[in-house]
């Protein structure tokens, strides 16, 4: 069961590579609340050339998360 999805399209426009999710529409304010929706949401909040790192283990690429939501939310 595959609940995430990576936002594709066949128009080579500039959003085409930019790694985000697709997220699903909901109905109700349960739905906006979803894991699911979440997981999309926070994703697609993220910095592209945070999002398009490949290169990266698991572990760096916490590390660089947390460090932009600190910088984000403390405004460093």
């Amino acid at each position: 069961l595959n609940l995430v999805y990576l936002s594709t399209h066949s128009q080579n426009t500039r959003l085409a590579d930019n790694n985000t999710l697709r997220q699903h529409p909901t109905n109700t304010s349960i739905g906006d609340r979803g894991i699911q929706h979440a997981v999309e949401k926070h994703w697609n909040n993220l910095p592209p050339e945070l999002r398009n790192q490949t290169n990266l283990s698991r572990q760096q690429f916490r590390a660089k998360v947390k460090e932009h939501l600190f910088a984000e939310h403390w405004d460093i």
